[in-house]
């Protein structure tokens, strides 16, 4: 489920709905899901901007090829809206 910096929050808030309920998410799990999506975002970009620093690959040349552009938006996006999402899931 990938969120964009340009997303629609009322949107995304559905979808994520859609999806905890899909998988039959209890009350803690809900709860635990908005941190844990703008964790692994942000854990995406922090490995692409140190790879970018070290040159370790293939992650340095998606760093420059943009996608660390991409990562942070959608981790600033995430942080956000994050709490609309979670009223939305409980």
């Amino acid at each position: 489920m990938p969120f964009v910096a340009s997303g629609d929050p009322a949107s995304d808030a559905a979808r994520l709905r859609a999806l905890a309920d899909g998988y039959g998410l209890d009350a803690a799990q809900r709860r635990d899901l908005p941190p844990l999506i703008g964790a692994h975002t942000r854990g995406m970009f922090d490995l692409l901007s140190q790879a970018s620093l070290t040159g370790e690959q293939p992650w340095a040349r998606h760093y420059a090829e943009g996608h660390g552009d991409h990562w942070k938006a959608a981790a600033e996006y995430i942080d956000r809206h994050a709490s609309i999402w979670a009223r939305s899931l409980l």
